[in-house]
Formats: structure tokens, sequence, C-alpha cells
């Protein structure tokens, strides 16, 4: 597989190729200015998830520590009032 500094990167490649996808982390914001995260499994080029939040975010980010390199798209954002 691919090699950079001596390692063998075939274990990165794999998790896109033929594993089961990538965790990643979503930080919503609310209007008090505190944050909370969830961690999602993104393994389609397309996902959707459904959170049960306490409050309604006001905004969010997703990979909000860049730990994996794509480019985020079409991010939308629907908010239900009530629980």
């Amino acid at each position: 597989m691919f090699h950079q500094g001596g390692q063998d990167l075939g274990w990165f490649f794999d998790e896109w190729s033929c594993g089961s996808g990538m965790p990643a982390e979503l930080e919503f914001i609310y209007a008090d200015g505190s944050a909370s995260r969830e961690t999602v499994l993104v393994d389609k080029a397309v996902n959707r998830f459904r959170f049960n939040l306490e409050r309604t975010p006001v905004s969010f980010v997703f990979d909000p520590d860049s730990r994996i390199l794509c480019r985020a798209e079409g991010l939308k954002k629907k908010v239900k009032n009530g629980r």
C-alpha cells in the first residue's frame, strides 16, 4: 500500500475503500455560547443524522478539530422544536 515515512498507510485507505467508515464529530453551539459534541459514523457519500438534543442549537460545526481530510458540502440544518 502507500508508504510515508516508512509506515504502511493501508489501514487508512481500507477504511474508505472496504471498511465501515470514519468517525467524525459535530459540535453544536447554543445561544449562550456553550457547546456540545456528538460523534457520528460517516460511511457513505451522503449521510443523514438525527440528534435528540436537550436544547436547540443556533449553529453547528462538522469536524471542529479538522481531523479528517474531506470537503463538507451541502450541510443542512433542520431544527424541530420540542423533544
